[in-house]
């Protein structure tokens, strides 16, 4: 691909078992041509048949590199599972990187999305006030005229995991077992986040779990991470990245019916910065009712374990989280 303009931030794909998947995505991650590329793994799980062979499928994107890269892999020999895997990734991936945009291999983006995580990666680098920048939005557009208000994206607190980007600085708040949020809870701070009672009881549930380490999975830590930094997330005004793994394979996303299973992308077009750094309440509330609305049954059931003649069983609580986590409506 002579002449074609090279990106200069890093980019991580992170695969396991779906080389069908992870092509795609690492087609566009070609189409960008990064000066850098960090390949993360987990390990095949034992007993699984034809998994070590799906791994080694995805490990071999590595060969496929021909611009001028620079290629680290990150590769266990065992399986870790998705939260160790995931936490010692990140540590790995910012102990190499100073920023970085990261695809999971489900996350298919559109060309804007590198260019866009680019150039605010740049323009917020030393701002301690924004944490990460988003490539997914779960509306589709917002406002939901197309109109750019007043930029072409937006800020706000609940954080889309599908196709972002971030930074050490902020990144080094991190942890995967919400060690901070009880006392954060207790501290009242959960008042300050967000105005919409619903968002506060949902995820607060879920970070309860994660405290607990009954959560099984990396996501809503994210969204610790910058609540509990009282810092912000960008997102765009139209959606960047389709999530195109919904199916029964998926560890979390198996629902096909959900309404963001494979949304569409569409271009960005000339970068226009919003005027003020301020949070879009109204945005968050939307995409709470859009995805993570299940949060709410988490939230009830977390109520009820608080009464004196409900069990208090650990392995109950982890199977009804379990069922309901990832579940449309």
């Amino acid at each position: 691909m002579p002449g074609a303009e090279r990106l200069a931030v890093p980019v991580v794909l992170i695969g396991f078992n779906r080389p069908d998947f992870s092509r795609k995505v690492f087609a566009e991650i070609r189409r960008a041509r990064p000066g850098k590329l960090l390949l993360v793994t987990d390990g095949p799980r034992p007993g699984r048949a034809l998994e070590a062979e799906r791994v080694a499928a995805v490990r071999d994107l590595a060969r496929e590199v021909d611009w001028d890269c620079e290629v680290l892999c990150n590769y266990p020999e065992k399986n870790l599972g998705i939260p160790t895997r995931f936490a010692t990734a990140f540590q790995w991936i910012f102990e190499n990187v100073e920023e970085a945009i990261i695809l999971e291999h489900d996350c298919l983006p559109h060309p804007d999305f590198f260019t866009f995580c680019a150039a605010l990666l740049e323009r917020y680098r030393d701002d301690p006030r924004i944490a990460w920048i988003g490539g997914t939005n779960a509306m589709r557009r917002w406002p939901a005229d197309g109109s750019p208000g007043q930029g072409s994206y937006l800020f706000n607190r609940i954080n889309m995991v599908w196709g972002w980007a971030t930074w050490r600085r902020a990144w080094r708040h991190y942890d995967i077992s919400c060690r901070a949020f009880p006392a954060f809870e207790r501290s009242g701070e959960l008042s300050r986040v967000t105005r919409h009672r619903e968002i506060r009881r949902g995820f607060a549930a879920v970070m309860d779990l994660a405290a607990q380490g009954l959560w099984e999975n990396w996501d809503v830590q994210s969204t610790f991470l910058i609540w509990s930094q009282r810092a912000l997330a960008i997102h765009p005004r139209v959606n960047l990245v389709s999530n195109i793994g919904f199916d029964a394979e998926a560890a979390n996303t198996k629902w096909t019916s959900d309404p963001l299973a494979n949304l569409p992308t569409e271009p960005l077009g000339p970068l226009v910065h919003p005027r003020s750094v301020e949070p879009d309440d109204d945005f968050d509330l939307a995409c709470f009712r859009a995805h993570y609305r299940w949060m709410r049954r988490i939230a009830v059931f977390r109520q009820l374990r608080k009464l004196p003649f409900y069990p208090a069983s650990r392995q109950l609580y982890r199977r009804f989280t379990h069922l309901t986590a990832g579940r449309p409506g």
